[in-house]
């Protein structure tokens, strides 16, 4: 489904119900996040960084 799933590392994901609340408080408090959010066939996703610059996925 991504055209790039060959080039990305294993990701850490963490699972919520609700995607789009949790990216709006994440983000209020200074998170930096790699876009908005998408919607797939399989649920929702949104990508962001820690402090370190490592990569997570947020998923509902």
């Amino acid at each position: 489904m991504m055209k790039d799933w060959n080039e990305r590392k294993p990701s850490i994901v963490f699972e919520c119900d609700d995607v789009l609340g949790t990216y709006e408080t994440m983000k209020a408090k200074g998170v930096e996040f790699l876009g908005e959010p998408q919607k797939m066939q399989w649920g929702t996703f949104v990508q962001f960084k820690d402090i370190d610059g490592n990569e997570f996925v947020l998923k509902g």
